[in-house]
């Protein structure tokens, strides 16, 4: 980075940081505090107060009236000087550097919540100062700094900007992209790039201790070497690879050894992630089938309990954070991913062509009242750009491709990594930093036709004409290659969704003596003989539910939990569909249903809607039970996942 650079930096930190301080404080005043789960942060008072990351065994009232955002204010004095302190490590241990941010700003400003104003400003800076720095890859000094001003006022990175524990990433989400881009366009001496891969690892470890998911950018150093630095020998990217993963694991290292020793979370957020609220999300729900009934943590762990029961009745029940419970969530959702290899391809590509939009997908205030003429200015500008965005990415990566079609691919695989990783649980507290995607366009597509004014060139692409045949033959050959690959896979897929279907529709049935309430509009039907056994902890049923189609036609079927259940949240909805031509009237819901469920409720349907209900048997053996919704004509429904639309969800 050149002096230059180094002090637009510095004045970008400044100034970005003022910025988020004032941001902060307005849009807390009018939101409310934001959450990052400040009951975690006793250790980080502990810290503060002088007693090291640990917890007391028995917490004084002030301590937890403080974590538990009673109060804004503590005092150290609160704590006794005889308080037994807890020294083995803690499962707030992943968070350690995030923490220790923390303290800092306390050790400054005093021990507040409300105190932390300039520590959020501090990341606002960062995360606009690499934002910059990102941008100097592909555009001049002026245009870098005039394409992070409407990142830095957008809509949703100030809303997100209250949440520490997810915005905390965005700087080192954007300082790694640029260095990987940094990486695979420029040609570097040996040093140099060991240097710079070492200089990632670091960067990630520390994000790691912040933000564990910034792990995910430690894959993108290793393809960036090993496909897109050839001038380097196989010893130089085994070296700067090693540097990477080494300087990774060096600085990462307080953070493993702070935190107990357990089962990961991972898989159980990418369960979570694959529930139908994230598949609307992404435009890419299914209506015949879906992967589970409600996205709660609740919902998850019952399902993975019961599916390990069922499958492993010696196991006792895993429990969250364990080891046992990383395996069963894993291997459930292997399971899912091995069933439905098209559904997880087309996930990832939804969450790429979505990123591009996400520059205009926020065009209202953050705070009514606030800045009101310049963010209506800006909504009147920005609304009606969402779903142009991909045509503005994709333009600029054609622009680099008539130029260097090698960078263009770099940039593609690039985007494609960052585009994609937020399908594991798609919403906006994980990819708000990705609207730079677009300003970066943007800036690239301006500074290029700002040089052919300039210059009164009219083709700033100096490449031959075979080359340019050439570079369009192998988009054409990519984009041929990839809808074969997903043709195939979805071809494999419905397959085995047919024969999936079949089994739960031949698989032995009883059928329920039920009892039926018509109360304000709704028919409820609810099966005593669930009454008691429901209640158990590892109570789990299939249900079968037969409708007439016709008198259903567009009414609204909810399966109830008890009010009181820990398990309520698994309550869920279907609006049936609309009759189809096959031949039949009948209309066949798959329902799972665990400890706690009540009865079944039907809104507006008309006449004999309900046929009958029954609970499933034989299905024990499936790890993965799917709620199913059968009309007549399901046979010639695509049994797959697809883009179905790209409007504005936000």
């Amino acid at each position: 980075m050149s002096r230059s650079d180094a002090l637009v930096v510095a004045i970008i930190l400044v100034l970005a940081g003022w910025w988020g301080t004032r941001a902060y404080r307005t849009v807390t005043a009018k939101w409310g505090p934001g959450g990052f789960y400040q009951v975690y942060f006793e250790p980080a008072v502990m810290t503060a107060c002088g007693y090291g990351f640990h917890v007391a065994a028995d917490p004084p009232a002030a301590l937890t009236r403080f974590v538990q955002m009673q109060d804004d204010h503590f005092d150290c004095r609160s704590i006794p000087p005889g308080v037994t302190i807890r020294h083995e490590p803690l499962l707030q241990g992943s968070w350690l550097y995030l923490m220790l941010l923390v303290v800092v700003a306390w050790w400054i400003v005093g021990i507040s919540w409300t105190g932390l104003a300039p520590l959020f400003g501090l990341m606002v800076g960062l995360t606009c100062a690499a934002t910059y720095a990102l941008f100097r890859q592909a555009m001049g000094r002026v245009a870098a700094v005039v394409c992070v001003l409407p990142f830095a006022v957008s809509t949703l990175h100030l809303l997100e900007m209250p949440a520490l524990r997810d915005y905390a990433r965005a700087p080192f989400m954007l300082a790694l992209i640029t260095l990987a881009l940094a990486i695979g366009l420029r040609p570097h001496a040996p040093r140099q790039l060991v240097a710079l891969c070492a200089l990632y690892g670091a960067l990630t470890g520390i994000g790691y201790g912040v933000r564990p998911d910034v792990i995910v950018q430690l894959p993108l150093i290793a393809i960036t070497v090993i496909f897109f630095v050839p001038s380097a020998s196989v010893r130089l990217k085994a070296a700067a690879l090693a540097a990477a993963f080494v300087a990774c694991w060096l600085v990462a290292l307080p953070v493993l050894r702070a935190t107990a020793q357990g089962g990961s979370n991972f898989w159980h957020v990418a369960l979570i992630g694959l529930m139908p609220e994230y598949g609307t999300m992404l435009g890419v729900e299914n209506a015949t089938y879906h992967y589970g009934v409600s996205d709660s943590d609740e919902a998850i762990q019952v399902i993975v309990a019961d599916s390990t029961r069922r499958l492993h009745p010696d196991r006792p029940r895993p429990a969250l954070a364990t080891y046992e419970y990383e395996v069963a969530t894993r291997s459930h959702y292997l399971e899912i991913a091995r069933r439905f290899p098209a559904d997880m391809v087309t996930r990832a590509m939804a969450s790429i062509v979505r990123m591009p939009e996400v520059a205009f997908g926020w065009p209202m205030p953050p705070v009514p009242g606030w800045l009101d003429w310049f963010y209506a200015t800006r909504e009147r500008a920005l609304a009606p750009l969402y779903g142009y965005g991909i045509f503005v990415v994709g333009a600029a990566l054609i622009g680099v491709a008539l130029a260097r079609p090698r960078d263009a691919l770099f940039l593609a695989i690039v985007l494609a990594y960052v585009g994609s990783y937020p399908a594991i649980q798609f919403v906006h507290r994980h990819f708000f930093y990705l609207e730079v995607i677009t300003w970066m366009s943007v800036g690239f597509l301006a500074s290029r036709l700002y040089r052919m004014i300039r210059t009164r060139d009219r083709s700033p692409f100096d490449m031959p004409l075979r080359s340019l045949a050439q570079t369009a033959a192998g988009i054409v050959a990519a984009v041929v290659v990839s809808a074969l690959v997903l043709i195939s896979l979805r071809t494999y897929q419905a397959r085995q969704m047919r024969q999936t279907i079949a089994g739960y529709l031949r698989a032995p049935a009883d059928v329920l003596a039920l009892e039926r309430i018509d109360r304000n509009g709704l028919h409820i039907a609810a099966a005593p003989a669930f009454t008691t056994e429901s209640a158990r902890i590892d109570w789990a049923r299939v249900l079968r539910v037969d409708l007439n189609a016709d008198a259903c036609r567009g009414a609204r079927v909810t399966f109830r939990y008890n009010p009181t259940s820990p398990y309520r949240s698994l309550a869920s909805s279907i609006v049936l569909p609309a009759a189809g031509g096959a031949g039949t009237d009948r209309l066949v819901l798959f329902e799972p249903v665990y400890s706690g469920f009540a009865w079944v409720d039907f809104e507006e349907a008309r006449g004999e809607c309900l046929r009958s209900i029954s609970a499933v048997t034989g299905l024990d053996a499936d790890p993965v039970w799917l709620p199913l919704v059968l009309p007549p004509d399901w046979r010639s429904q695509p049994l797959y996942q697809a883009l179905h639309t790209r409007a504005n969800i936000h």
